[in-house]
């Protein structure tokens, strides 16, 4: 079972609060790269399943990833 989340979250730039795990790494990173909002992009079915798909994979990859698919098809 995974344990809660005990860290203190943070507010972003965007004033959203995140608490620093791998999907806010990956959100603020794509934020940060594409100036894109990465709750609106993720609504997009293709965005969500290049996402999801690719999960496991580092941070960086995903981040460079979803910021090329946001570029050609959402920005």
């Amino acid at each position: 079972m995974c344990k809660p989340f005990t860290g203190k979250p943070f507010i972003d730039n965007h004033g959203i609060t995140r608490k620093g795990d791998k999907l806010d790494i990956v959100a603020s990173g794509f934020e940060n790269r594409t100036t894109a909002i990465f709750d609106e992009c993720i609504t997009d079915e293709g965005f969500r399943k290049l996402f999801i798909d690719n999960a496991s994979e580092s941070t960086s990859f995903l981040i460079s990833t979803l910021s090329d698919y946001a570029e050609s098809n959402l920005i």
